[in-house]
């Protein structure tokens, strides 16, 4: 079920995502918490390589 992870929306529909299809609520949001941390910080350090470098 890591895909459910993976999936768009914010964190009330993971949280409803998770309720229906009787996955752990805490799995669901340490996936989203984490996608979202890996787009922040890419976003930061493409942002230092390409855009800040000239």
């Amino acid at each position: 079920m890591a895909e459910a992870g993976r999936a768009p929306g914010g964190l009330a529909e993971m949280s409803l995502i998770a309720l229906v299809l009787q996955i752990e609520t805490a799995f669901m949001v340490c996936h989203h918490v984490a996608r979202i941390l890996m787009v922040v910080v890419g976003a930061a350090l493409a942002f230092r390589r390409f855009v800040a470098a000239k």
